[in-house]
């Protein structure tokens, strides 16, 4: 056999795999399709005997299948953000009921981007909100309100986290600025359960701290004092009144 023969030989070879391998992955994807009514039916099956509380609360989707493995996502009729998904593959159901459901992961993620642009738009400010709980901490009635995602900038489930860049180091410019976020916030029926800001000095940017505080701050008439008693890393019993946490940075 002399190399020209081989090299026809081997070339035929390769395009018989390649001709062999995409057949193989037609059938599966047909094969695939024709199945999602019995895949479909057996995850009903499963939701509504593993969740048979939540089954009326419900819509399913069409299961899809991708990466060898068919999903289908089940939502909730009060929000379409609010959902989790049920996997199929080699006969064995798995789902992500308990991260995506009780604990409300998708759902909070959604509410967590949602909130951040609404602040923004209403106060010209951006910041980061913080869930710091899952859905299954709060009360029935919270979780109704999230769920339903009514108002929920005036619900107090979330912190805000915002920082500060400080030209005049100085107890009252510092106050200045605290106060100022906080106003306008609540002018703007923007109500977080706390507020995490961190400051730091421009002329120095080795000089910072973190305040952990609540709307609260507002009536404290003693604000200039606070704010010395944390520049100068003190923990005075001014700050343990009013229960004020903080920690030097850098």
């Amino acid at each position: 056999m002399n190399q020209q023969t081989k090299l026809i030989l081997g070339r035929g070879i390769f395009f018989l795999i390649i001709f062999v391998c995409l057949g193989v992955i037609v059938v599966t994807e047909k094969a695939s399709g024709l199945l999602v009514p019995k895949v479909k039916d057996k995850m009903i099956d499963y939701l509504n005997t593993n969740y048979d509380s939540i089954k009326d609360q419900v819509t399913t989707e069409d299961p899809i299948y991708e990466n060898m493995k068919y999903t289908m996502k089940v939502t909730s009729k009060k929000n379409e953000n609010y959902y989790f998904y049920l996997y199929y593959q080699n006969k064995t159901i798995t789902d992500s009921y308990q991260k995506d459901y009780v604990q409300g992961n998708t759902l909070l993620k959604k509410i967590k981007k949602d909130l951040e642009i609404q602040i923004n738009e209403k106060t010209d400010q951006t910041c980061t909100v913080l869930i710091p709980s899952s859905l299954d901490d709060y009360t029935s009635i919270v979780q109704e309100r999230i769920i339903k995602q009514e108002n929920l900038l005036e619900l107090k489930f979330y912190n805000i986290r915002k920082e500060f860049t400080i030209k005049n180091w100085k107890e009252e410019e510092i106050v200045k600025e605290i106060v100022d976020l906080i106003e306008t916030n609540k002018k703007n029926d923007i109500t977080p359960k706390n507020y995490i800001i961190q400051i730091t000095n421009q002329q120095d940017i080795t000089e910072s701290f973190q305040i952990n505080l609540t709307e609260e701050f507002l009536e404290i008439e003693e604000k200039q004092e606070i704010i010395h008693d944390i520049i100068n890393n003190e923990n005075t019993d001014l700050l343990k009144q009013y229960k004020i946490k903080y920690k030097a940075l850098n």
